[in-house]
C-alpha cells in the first residue's frame, strides 16, 4: 500500500538569537533517532528525502519539520530543540498512527 499522508509540525522555541534547530524522533518502542538540524543566521531547509527541516530565523527559534509519506513506524514523539551559546529551548509532539 502506497501512503501519500505527509505530516508537519512546527516548532517555536525560545533561544535567541537562535543558532541551530535540531529535530529527533523517539519512536513509540523507545528508541531515539536525531532526525537532522539546521544552522546559521539565515532561513535554511534541509531535505533527506523522508524528512524536511525549514530553520525560519527570521522569526527567532521558529521551525517546520515535514514527514513525508507517513507509515506506521512513523508514530512516536517528535522534538525540536533551538539552541545557541546562551540557552536552550525544547518544544515536541506526539504523532499517533492508526493501522499498521
Amino acid at each position: 500500500m502506497v501512503n501519500d499522508v505527509d505530516v508537519t509540525f512546527d516548532c517555536y522555541a525560545l533561544a535567541e538569537p537562535v543558532h541551530s534547530l535540531t529535530w529527533y524522533f523517539v519512536s513509540a518502542n523507545g528508541s531515539n533517532t536525531t532526525i537532522g538540524s539546521v544552522n546559521g543566521t539565515e532561513d535554511m531547509t534541509t531535505d533527506s528525502g523522508k524528512y524536511q527541516i525549514t530553520n525560519y530565523t527570521s522569526r527567532a527559534g521558529y521551525g517546520r519539520l515535514l514527514v513525508r509519506a507517513v507509515q506506521f513506524e512513523d508514530r512516536g514523539t517528535y522534538m525540536c530543540l533551538a539552541e545557541n551559546r546562551h540557552s536552550t529551548d525544547t518544544a515536541s509532539a506526539t504523532l499517533s498512527v492508526q493501522g499498521e
